[in-house]
């Protein structure tokens, strides 16, 4: 769904710049929501940006904007498309996508955000009819719904935390490129929620869910109509006569039944939960069947938890280390030593001569203070930063999530580059913040006024699990597998306590872990915001 544009305002506006925002316009504040943009054929090529200007809730007076940048090469008479992920804060203005070649601004859109479509949860299907989840509008909360297609789904997994469920019912496999197949993958394995519904007579799930789904599809069946006398209204599902896919369970997934037969089935993929039906919900048979809303909200589940407050960890990391003593000392010596000539020259120089070589001894001054002011700056700016990586049981991912702040005591420019496959965001917004997207990673740059504090801002990622950690003996024993890897100040979290670890060598290790040093965290409640990414 192409989201209503506001009226051309300026030069340079085309309608042929198309903007896809969200899932089908579906968004929620806070988190990476998915961003298409189909730039059409250009007159001219050379150097070109794409450049996404997202409105932000800042502490400064004014309007606020964090500035993300795609640079790529126009070639004249061709097309492209971009994928970028962006986070919504302010959703009262709109963001404004602008496409410049040479310098030159060539296209701009400002695309407004429905409130009627910013969800506290929403609930995507990958169908090819507008319909089946209108259960979800009689639930107490409000849940947002949106249908999207094949082309819609993301390239990034972090780009599915606005989805708290997507469900599957058409899905031609041969239309999603490897990326999107990943990408949907990985969010399960690292926390999403995925529903499969499998009807009768149409093609199996694709191949590639097969590690993740919780049964195989069989043949098809029959449910059978109830049998004669009383039964129980708003059952496990409705009374036949309808016709389902036979589903054949795997160990440990949780199954329900109708009429003898495996129709529904659910397991754990990692860290995420996957269910497969083996009915279509839109028959005539679940229409008034009393639990309808019963079993969509069993899907749907409770909203997932975030295990890291990134707000309270961005006000706990320090600004950075103190200033180097060493770097005091070498301004007060440069002070002192230029004094003393100045001294010198005035008392052993006659009047013109004494001005000749002060004013020589002025100019080479300035030029040691510039490169001294130079070096403290540098020396005194910092990234401090600390990851929790959040491993998803029974795969070899993990979650990456890192929380920095940058600090400039002396103020000036400042640049923070984040490694590829991070999704990448400020947790406070301020202006004069651009964010540059390559494949090589994400380049944040900004400058700090002198005295204002720390930037923080947060990326999130996922990593190949090559360290494993266990608890063994009732929680009194660690062992650590890190391969090659090499740990600094490890602490371990367990529900509202943590306990320090320190640092961890390469290969196995093992920690006798004293239940007397176990520490209860103080300030673990959330701020209401929802950081769940």
């Amino acid at each position: 769904m192409l989201l209503s544009v506001a009226p051309a305002v300026a030069t340079g506006v085309d309608q042929d710049l198309v903007v896809h925002i969200g899932f089908a316009g579906a968004v929620r504040v806070g988190v990476p929501v998915p961003l298409k943009i189909e730039v059409p054929a250009l007159p001219e090529g050379g150097p070109a940006m794409v450049t996404v200007d997202v409105p932000a809730l800042g502490r400064q007076t004014g309007e606020v904007v964090t500035t993300t940048v795609v640079p790529f090469q126009a070639v004249a008479g061709a097309g492209r498309s971009f994928d970028v992920p962006v986070v919504l804060s302010d959703i009262r203005r709109p963001l404004v996508v602008r496409v410049i070649v040479a310098g030159r601004e060539q296209l701009h859109r400002a695309v407004p955000i429905d409130p009627m479509l910013v969800g506290g949860r929403i609930v995507a299907a990958l169908s090819d009819e507008a319909a089946g989840l209108e259960s979800f509008a009689r639930l107490p909360q409000r849940v947002v719904t949106a249908y999207v297609g094949t082309d819609s789904l993301p390239r990034r997994w972090q780009e599915y935390a606005a989805v708290d469920l997507l469900v599957v019912r058409d899905l031609d496999p041969g239309r999603l490129d490897d990326a999107q197949r990943d990408a949907l993958l990985t969010w399960v394995r690292l926390g999403g929620r995925l529903l499969v519904v499998a009807r009768p007579g149409t093609p199996a799930p694709p191949p590639f869910l097969r590690d993740v789904l919780p049964a195989s599809v069989g043949p098809m069946r029959v449910v059978p109509p109830p049998p004669p006398g009383p039964t129980r209204a708003g059952g496990d599902l409705p009374a036949g006569p309808y016709a389902v896919s036979a589903l054949d369970p795997r160990a440990g997934a949780t199954v329900t039944r109708a009429g003898g037969v495996a129709v529904i089935a659910g397991a754990h993929a990692g860290a995420g939960w996957v269910q497969l039906w083996g009915f279509d919900p839109r028959l005539p048979a679940f229409a008034e069947w009393p639990g309808r809303v019963r079993l969509w909200t069993a899907a749907l589940g409770e909203p997932a938890a975030s295990q890291v407050q990134i707000d309270a960890v961005a006000e706990q990391v320090p600004a950075g280390p103190s200033l180097d003593p060493f770097v005091h000392a070498e301004v007060a010596g440069a002070v002192l030593a230029y004094l003393a000539m100045l001294y010198l020259i005035g008392r052993r120089r006659a009047r013109r001569a004494g001005v000749l070589a002060s004013l020589a001894v002025v100019a080479v001054a300035l030029v040691v203070f510039w490169r001294l002011a130079v070096a403290v700056r540098a020396r005194s700016t910092s990234v401090v930063d600390v990851t929790f990586l959040e491993q998803a049981s029974g795969t070899a991912v993990a979650r990456a999530l890192t929380v920095g702040a940058v600090a400039v005591p002396y103020g000036g420019r400042y640049r923070v580059q984040v490694s590829g496959g991070s999704v990448v965001a400020p947790v406070t917004a301020s202006g004069d913040l651009r964010a540059e997207v390559t494949d090589r990673g994400t380049v944040l740059e900004g400058t700090l006024t002198a005295g204002a504090g720390p930037r923080a801002f947060a990326a999130i990622g996922a990593v190949s699990r090559a360290a494993r950690a266990e608890l063994e003996q009732q929680g009194r024993t660690l062992r650590v597998e890190l391969g090659g890897q090499r740990a600094h100040r490890a602490e371990l979290h367990w529900g509202d306590r943590w306990y320090w670890i320190g640092d961890i060598p390469s290969g196995g290790s093992t920690f006798d872990l004293n239940p007397d040093r176990w520490v209860r965290s103080t300030g673990t409640d959330s701020d209401g915001h929802d950081r769940s990414w």
